[in-house]
């Protein structure tokens, strides 16, 4: 272990042993009257055994567990980037917190950090032949995870991702309400006799 690295645990731990952690030193293996000695050091003796730490430190690394933590951490960007596509996107707040279970504040502090506008009042009611598009599209990406379907159809169709979110929550309403036996390939009817309806 190199001095520096020795230095940084040392110092890590008196840190922790002055907020009370007693925990956070333990897990760094020290043995309790290791730890009961270290609390009476005065700060040159601190600096000094952290300029030795490099004799009685070693750092081993769980393979295991760091395998985990790098496949947990790229599942993690990865979901965060599907976020801010969708934000980008212009995914609404309602839409953002259903998917992602982001809070109004998360998705307002997002759109900030992104340079992005909220969305402003309701959005035009798309033709109906690219409300065929969307729905053709939207059941041929049924492989993949709803956030990442979401964007895939509205990067496919330029439209925003709100504008498939509504198509597909209608449809979806259409369904639950329509007698059982009304196959999905219905739905794109049902949302356009729907759309008619509104008009």
């Amino acid at each position: 272990m190199s001095t520096e690295l020795a230095y940084q645990v040392i110092r890590f731990a008196v840190e922790k042993l002055k907020t009370g952690d007693l925990n956070a030193v333990s897990d760094l293996g020290f043995e309790p009257d290791e730890i009961r000695a270290m609390e009476q050091m005065t700060v040159g003796e601190l600096h000094h055994l952290a300029r030795m730490g490099t004799h009685f430190l070693d750092v081993a690394v769980d393979h295991r567990c760091l395998d985990h933590a790098l496949s947990h951490a790229r599942v993690e960007a990865r979901t965060e980037c599907t976020q801010d596509d969708l934000i980008r996107q212009g995914a609404g707040t309602e839409m953002l917190h259903a998917l992602c279970g982001l809070t109004p504040g998360e998705v307002c502090r997002r759109r900030r950090m992104l340079g992005v506008q909220r969305p402003q009042g309701r959005p035009p009611r798309l033709p109906r032949t690219k409300e065929d598009r969307i729905w053709r599209l939207w059941q041929a990406h049924a492989q993949l995870d709803e956030p990442e379907r979401y964007l895939q159809v509205a990067r496919d169709c330029d439209v925003s991702a709100q504008a498939v979110w509504r198509l597909v929550q209608e449809s979806r309403a259409i369904q639950a309400e329509s007698a059982k036996g009304a196959g999905a390939a219905n739905v794109v009817t049902l949302i356009t006799h729907h759309a008619a309806q509104e008009e």
